[in-house]
């Protein structure tokens, strides 16, 4: 598949914004990039720093992902052996994202799956996904998806019933 391909369904999947298209679009970058280092791959040089600690990458991903209701920055530095400076800008530089934003877009990712998927109420959904204050999960819900839990949800509802799918 060409690059030109797989740039138009990132960019149509992300303007359809369908249910799990933020997995669909983690997945189509990941090609991407996989695809752009494969055809340039004499031409890039990741610095020795990097390239030692590139090999703990993916168990800290790992890590976070199974932990993410309560792991912290100090506990993964410690587990990992790196100090939270270097841990922190180690993640930066590796997912584009900090710590802190990666750690709430796991929760929220967690939470549309629940949303989607379950009748559960909004306060056992914050719950379940690490949040201790129900209106601060709502409140970051809201910031970045311009919408309360609900009324996403009431959205996804509206959708399927337009989609044929069962009420």
């Amino acid at each position: 598949m060409k690059i030109r391909d797989f740039i138009s369904n990132i960019i149509i999947e992300d303007m359809e914004n369908k249910k799990y298209s933020n997995k669909i679009l983690d997945n189509l970058l990941m090609i991407l990039f996989a695809n752009l280092l494969r055809d340039d791959k004499n031409t890039i040089e990741l610095p020795q720093e990097l390239q030692r600690s590139n090999k703990y990458l993916s168990s800290i991903i790992i890590y976070i992902q199974g932990n993410y209701k309560t792991v912290t920055l100090e506990e993964l530095s410690n587990k990992f052996h790196f100090t939270v400076p270097y841990l922190s800008k180690l993640i930066k530089i590796h997912t584009g994202h900090t710590f802190k934003n990666m750690i709430q877009t796991i929760k929220l990712n967690k939470a549309i799956e629940l949303l989607t998927s379950s009748d559960l109420k909004i306060c056992d959904i914050s719950e379940i996904v690490g949040y201790e204050n129900n209106t601060h999960f709502i409140r970051t819900f809201k910031k970045i998806y311009g919408v309360s839990p609900n009324h996403y949800r009431q959205q996804i509802h509206n959708e399927n019933r337009k989609d044929g799918a069962p009420k």
